[in-house]
């Protein structure tokens, strides 16, 4: 009886999810011919019935950049975040990937100020593109740089079929190619942009948020008001730690989804 319970939860909760992808996407129907494997072009442009587009690569070359898109729009995985995106709001998304919640945090107010953050030159090509065709050029900086716990560079290992996983930890995807890509620690990044008050820090670095956070100054977890991360199993670390560590550090903590690897952390003194 469970497993019958369980399988009809699983049907209604795809019936849901199709029914919100088609009021989200405006040409849903090559949404869904990519996603089924049959689109015959290396790239397809997604048109969001909101005017948000996005452009991104066929399904069999990777399957993350849809995916990504749906974290933000249809799963709503990072909506803790949207009431702290005002007016003249400073974001700084670590692990850009192909600007999906970057081009989500644009559209969420005016004169937003975003530090997207991706190391692999074939997100980042993607990431400026459709921060070009959203014309959010003069509000989202894109940044070709990994965030690590130090600066200097090191390996990032890559995912052959998808491109969201590209990780420091070769245990997560063990045999695979990797590049070395230049980094910056949190700590940097803050001074070097003289950042006094980051409104949303958004993370999902497949395994790096624990170094990233574990190497960062208390004084800088006072200029953040909320972080929303996706949390990894980088075979060393402990999320159940890092939320202690979150805590002690002046945050409460919540997740949004129990169906997703997302923590969502704000900040009590602001």
């Amino acid at each position: 009886m469970k497993n019958m319970e369980k399988f009809i939860l699983r049907l209604f909760e795809r019936i849901n999810t199709l029914i919100k992808i088609i009021k989200t996407y405006k040409n849903f129907p090559a949404y869904f011919i990519n996603r089924l494997g049959f689109y015959k072009r290396p790239t397809l442009t997604l048109f969001l019935r909101n005017g948000i587009r996005y452009k991104i690569r066929n399904r069999n070359i990777t399957t993350a950049d849809y995916y990504v898109i749906n974290e933000s729009w249809i799963h709503k995985i990072h909506n803790g975040a949207k009431k702290y995106i005002k007016d003249g709001s400073l974001v700084i998304d670590i692990g850009a990937h192909i600007g999906a919640f970057s081009i989500f945090a644009a559209s969420q107010a005016k004169n937003v100020k975003i530090l997207s953050l991706e190391p692999v030159v074939e997100n980042f090509e993607l990431l400026k593109t459709n921060i070009q065709i959203n014309n959010f050029n003069k509000c989202i900086k894109p940044i070709k740089m990994a965030v690590a716990g130090a600066t200097g560079k090191k390996k990032i290992f890559l995912d052959e079929k998808d491109s969201g996983k590209h990780t420091f930890y070769p245990k997560i995807i063990p045999e695979s190619r990797f590049r070395e890509v230049g980094c910056l620690s949190l700590s940097e990044i803050f001074d070097s942009y003289k950042i006094n008050q980051c409104d949303v820090l958004k993370m999902d670095c497949e395994g790096a948020e624990y170094e990233i956070l574990y190497n960062t100054s208390p004084q800088y977890f006072q200029k953040i008001r909320c972080l929303s991360i996706e949390y990894h199993d980088n075979g060393i670390d402990n999320i159940n730690e890092l939320k202690i560590f979150l805590e002690n550090n002046g945050f409460n903590i919540s997740r949004p989804k129990d169906n997703f690897g997302v923590i969502f952390a704000e900040n009590i003194k602001n």
